[in-house]
């Protein structure tokens, strides 16, 4: 019969065995890309979101609610949500688990999946990972997307030793998604879907990044489809104001 122990995270000796981290957090609307383009209040009058500045689901749906309500509007609490995640790792394994479902530790740039657009190639590939060290537990499960012309056994450590600098530019920008220019400037060209996820080994904090961005070929030409991610909370120079963060308990499998 399965057991589970309650732990603490921080004890070095932990790190043999399998944890399991039962995480509860809140996810912010302002993350979300709206779902409409206008909406009407009663009597007809027509709001329309580019025209009104209403960029992400939060402000759709504080709109919405102000349409109900004579106007008023809620505050950002309204645009709030718990969710809980479940992670199982293990140190010595290859594989973990979010909310059931497997993953394994790998990269897949080698084995990358490439479709023609009209102007050359692009290729889609998976990145997973796992990293311990003394301060955190971080994990990563992402889509990513290049060039088809990018080295495959490129990465980003070999990309900072090139020596011709409009090369290496080029190469961290387009191969490895890499903002050259030292500015938080949102998405980039070949941002993929990608979950984020980091729990601090000394008090449980709980923080996730998610990003929805799925690129498809449509008549040769490649079509994004964006439906979520910080840049549609951001304020001036692309920050993002709707950090997703929470605690977690940690439990030892015991047999």
């Amino acid at each position: 019969m399965k057991r589970y122990l309650l732990v603490f995270f921080a004890a070095s000796s932990l790190l043999a065995e399998e944890l399991t981290f039962v995480c509860d957090y809140e996810i912010s609307y302002k993350n979300f890309a709206p779902t409409k383009t206008h909406i009407y209040f009663p009597g007809g009058q027509k709001i329309d979101f580019e025209e009104y500045d209403i960029n992400n689901l939060c402000d759709q749906k504080r709109w919405e609610y102000a349409s109900r309500n004579k106007g008023n509007m809620p505050d950002d609490s309204y645009c709030k949500e718990k969710e809980q995640r479940t992670i199982v790792v293990n140190p010595n394994s290859n594989e973990f688990v979010i909310n059931s479902k497997e993953y394994e530790v790998k990269n897949t740039r080698k084995n990358r999946k490439c479709f023609k657009v009209s102007n050359g190639g692009l290729c889609e590939f998976y990145v997973n990972f796992v990293k311990w060290n003394d301060d955190e537990l971080k994990i990563s499960v992402q889509t990513r997307y290049q060039p088809e012309w990018c080295p495959i056994d490129m990465n980003l450590g070999k990309a900072f030793e090139i020596e011709d600098e409009e090369y290496k530019k080029q190469i961290l920008s387009s191969c490895e998604n890499f903002d050259t220019e030292g500015i938080l400037a949102g998405v980039q060209t070949f941002d993929g879907d990608s979950t984020s996820i980091s729990i601090n080994r000394s008090t449980l904090k709980y923080t996730q990044d998610v990003m929805y961005r799925k690129i498809n070929v449509e008549n040769g030409e490649p079509k994004i489809r964006y439906t979520r991610g910080k840049s549609f909370a951001r304020l001036m120079f692309g920050i993002g104001d709707a950090e997703e963060t929470g605690s977690c308990r940690v439990y030892k499998k015991q047999f």
